[in-house]
């Protein structure tokens, strides 16, 4: 008796396309970060920011820490400050810190440099369950305005120019509190602050996406020398409009988040209407029963 073979070339081919649709995209878009390096390099400050303060898709946190042999490491008190500040608004199983040293005898960075340094040297990229942050700690200033003593760019890097901030009169007694404030400044601007996501009331509309409270550690002058105007203990807490700002874009729901999960379950069903359909038309080419004599 001849039976209709259900799995066909052809069936095999259309869903085998349908389904390897979001694996494609997974590793040329960076898409369930099946390829985070490329994600990175196709993001911009605060696309990462639903990410940083939920616990889901990513319940843990690293914080990477490159710098320049000649700068040496932050100081404890700038790390540890920013951890209790990440604590306090992130929701993560753990944060952890990773620290490691590069060899450089550059001395300024344009952001051709940033892009390049980031790429080379950065070892903890965001992978399902596990999300990263990358700080540059550079000996050095920023190419394009030397008065910049940080910069947060791409979704999750950002670089503090120790040299700028040893190299002003008006920093040098005070630099581990201006390290301080500046790591968690660009830190929040990866969260999103000021006027990235949420209401932001509180924005500084002269200097956009900045504060206008001097006491906020997202004032605008706290990336830049003028940092030196508010004082030798600059702000190191995120405001009241921050804090309101940061649990918005927890609430929220994020587009480019859940659209590969939407083409995941588009290609998904389609794949398994079309194993239906199949089944259907299988069911009608099946031959029916001889009878017996009668």
């Amino acid at each position: 008796m001849n039976r209709v073979r259900f799995w066909t070339k052809g069936l095999a081919i259309e869903v085998a396309i349908l389904l390897a649709v979001p694996a494609v995209l997974g590793v040329a878009l960076g898409f369930f970060e099946l390829n985070p390096v490329q994600a990175e390099m196709l993001s911009g400050v605060g696309d990462d920011a639903h990410l940083l303060l939920e616990s889901f898709p990513d319940s843990t946190l690293t914080v990477e820490i490159a710098y320049q042999q000649s700068a040496g490491p932050p100081p404890a008190i700038a790390v540890s400050t920013l951890l209790n500040r990440i604590n306090e608004t992130c929701s993560k199983s753990s944060v952890t810190i990773a620290e490691h040293s590069f060899s450089s005898s550059a001395s300024s960075f344009g952001d051709s440099d940033l892009l390049s340094l980031d790429q080379q040297l950065r070892q903890h990229w965001p992978v399902p369950g596990a999300m990263s942050i990358f700080y540059l700690y550079l000996d050095g200033s920023y190419a394009s305005d030397s008065s910049v003593i940080g910069l947060a760019f791409r979704a999750s890097s950002i670089v503090v120019f120790e040299g700028a901030i040893n190299s002003d009169s008006s920093l040098i007694g005070n630099a581990a509190a201006v390290t301080t404030t500046v790591m968690i400044h660009e830190f929040g601007h990866e969260l999103g602050l000021v006027g990235i996501f949420g209401n932001a009331p509180n924005e500084d509309l002269s200097h956009p996406p900045h504060s206008n409270d001097p006491n906020d550690v997202m004032y605008w002058q706290v990336d830049t020398t003028q940092i030196a105007l508010l004082g030798s203990t600059p702000p190191t807490q995120f405001d009241a409009a921050d804090l309101s700002d940061l649990a918005s874009v927890k609430q929220s729901i994020i587009l480019y988040e859940i659209v590969p999960w939407i083409v995941l379950a588009v290609c998904i069903l389609a794949a398994s209407l079309l194993v239906y359909s199949h089944t259907r038309s299988r069911r009608r080419l099946k031959p029916p029963n001889p009878k017996g004599p009668e």
